[in-house]
């Protein structure tokens, strides 16, 4: 067999990684991300389509998005250190992990009644929102945040992919 040759600074993170036993809620919330990434490929890969010429289909945004998640997650997961005691099981924590898994199913129903040019600026700018650090919100970063980030999203959906993008039934 063959040694699988792993170079030495990841090696040592994996260790240390191993070695400490202490949970930061960073490494909750890449365990969390990672498994609702499988969760949602599983369901993505069981979608049903008749392919058309050029259209990537219903499957390449969630099982991108998919990827994203693991990737971050396993970043969350290896790369956090705890700086400090931590409440793991805080109110304030809980509160914004409901409001983000609260702005997700909204951004869902928003997509299908307003469609995507109005809801992922609105959804970006939540989300800029919520993770914030307490009090240093700003309206004009948020919003320049937004804008461009909508401006990068929108581009490489329409022009790049060359992707249907939903139009709402409501404009």
């Amino acid at each position: 067999m063959t040694e699988l040759s792993i170079p030495f600074h990841i090696h040592n993170r994996l260790l240390s990684f191993a070695r400490n036993r202490t949970m930061t809620r960073d490494r909750y919330l890449g365990i969390l991300l990672m498994i609702t990434a499988l969760l949602l490929g599983m369901v993505t890969l069981q979608i049903d389509y008749t392919p058309m010429t050029d259209d990537p289909g219903p499957k390449l945004f969630p099982l991108f998005a998919c990827a994203i998640l693991v990737i971050c997650g396993l970043g969350l997961l290896i790369q956090s250190k705890p700086k400090r005691k931590e409440q793991i099981f805080e109110k304030t924590y809980w509160i914004k992990l409901v409001l983000v898994f609260a702005g997700l199913i909204a951004y869902g129903l928003m997509l299908w009644l307003i469609g995507f040019r109005i809801a992922t600026p609105i959804m970006l700018f939540f989300f800029y929102w919520q993770m914030s650090q307490k009090g240093k919100f700003k309206l004009l970063g948020a919003l320049v945040y937004t804008l461009i980030s909508f401006a990068i999203i929108y581009s490489f959906f329409q022009y790049v992919l060359g992707s249907y993008l939903p139009e709402g039934i409501l404009f």
